[in-house]
């Protein structure tokens, strides 16, 4: 089964191995699914990532595949970036979850 993310084809074995074959990822997207929305800070600690670089990529290929959406919150002077499952990024998780 594919989803259409953009113009790129996302297979679900294809995300599935993704978020298997690395616990930081899978970590990522099971604290998404347990919380919700959560900002990048916040996130990137409870993920057990220290540096911005790795996390930054990590979050990038989970938006790739279409498991995560990127939001901006623009607040007094500050922006606030946050990340949520997808419809399809929580269906994956729930995949993950049974074979696990």
């Amino acid at each position: 089964m594919c989803y259409l993310k953009g113009i790129e084809m996302v297979d679900t074995k294809k995300s599935l191995a993704a978020i298997l074959a690395d616990g930081r990822k899978y970590e990522i997207v099971s604290l998404l699914h347990d919380k919700g929305e959560i900002a990048f800070g916040p996130l990137k600690g409870a993920a057990g990532y220290r540096h911005n670089q790795s996390f930054v990529r990590a979050l990038h290929r989970l938006e790739v595949l279409g498991l995560v959406d990127h939001t901006y919150r623009y607040g007094s002077p500050e922006v606030y970036s946050f990340y949520k499952l997808t419809g399809y990024g929580k269906r994956i998780v729930g995949l993950a979850r049974e074979i696990k």
